[in-house]
């Protein structure tokens, strides 16, 4: 019998290091976005 593939663990996003201001991953999101 054929072994089972092990399911692909998703990595974990690392916390962003806040530069300049304290929102620097909302100022992400709007560069992803296309907000800002």
């Amino acid at each position: 019998t054929p072994t089972p593939t092990p399911k692909a663990t998703p990595t974990p996003t690392p916390t962003p290091t806040p530069s300049n201001s304290g929102n620097s991953w909302l100022d992400l999101l709007k560069r992803l976005f296309g907000l800002g």
